[in-house]
């Protein structure tokens, strides 16, 4: 266990060093509501598919602003695969990446059902088997509540179960390039990611959003 956790330490350590550089985001609201409009017929619709291969569009709204910026930059590079999404990304000017990449990290999830009932369950999995371990190397940056350590970090809690597992295999397979993540998805089982994968989606999303939506639309939050 502490072998692992020095390794998430070291990991992260590397990833501060690596996305030191990163402009500080300062993109509009206003105008990235208007530019997502594009987006919600797949990700402004809760539970729907991708498809060939087929697995739940990720959920993105509150997502962390500095992570959807640099995901969008990295479609835009071909860094990750997926021809829809890498003409999106092409499509936009570094400014419009940034004023979507606003709106939506101001936006706020919906809420869990039952909050009280997933913190348990996600308890119940560190403690009583054996994904809570294989957590521990992956907490130096997405943390132990699955919300991130800094803002270039995705958020993993309360995601899409089978997205969760189907990004760990596109970093296995190569279709992701990030020199961080790479060395630490390598040696996974499927069982090793289908565990991960049921602790951090177990997990509840902890956001301070004033406003509670279910889909992409909405008042733009910080006027």
């Amino acid at each position: 266990m502490i072998r692992l956790q020095l390794f998430g330490l070291a990991a992260f350590t590397a990833a501060v060093l690596l996305c030191s550089s990163s402009a500080h985001a300062t993109g509009d609201k206003k105008n990235g509501r208007t530019l997502i409009y594009t987006c919600n017929g797949c990700h402004g619709i809760p539970g729907t598919n991708n498809a060939y291969p087929q697995y739940p569009v990720p959920k993105i709204a509150g997502q962390s602003e500095q992570y959807l910026i640099d995901a969008l930059h990295a479609y835009k590079a071909g860094q990750r695969a997926h021809p829809t999404m890498t003409a999106q990304a092409q499509s936009l000017s570094d400014q419009e990446i940034e004023d979507i990449a606003a709106y939506l990290s101001s936006l706020a999830p919906t809420p869990p059902k039952d909050t009280d009932a997933q913190a348990k369950k996600a308890k119940d999995l560190l403690t009583q088997s054996d994904a809570g371990k294989l957590a521990s190397k992956c907490v130096a940056c997405h943390s132990n509540d699955g919300n991130g350590t800094a803002p270039q970090f995705p958020r993993l809690a309360g995601q899409y179960n089978e997205y969760i597992q189907h990004v760990v295999h596109e970093y296995q397979d190569g279709e992701r390039d990030n020199p961080i993540m790479k060395p630490q998805v390598t040696n996974l089982s499927p069982d090793d990611i289908k565990q991960l994968a049921d602790y951090f989606s177990t997990l509840p999303t902890q956001l301070e959003k004033p406003d509670e939506l279910s889909t992409l639309k909405g008042h733009v939050q910080g006027d």
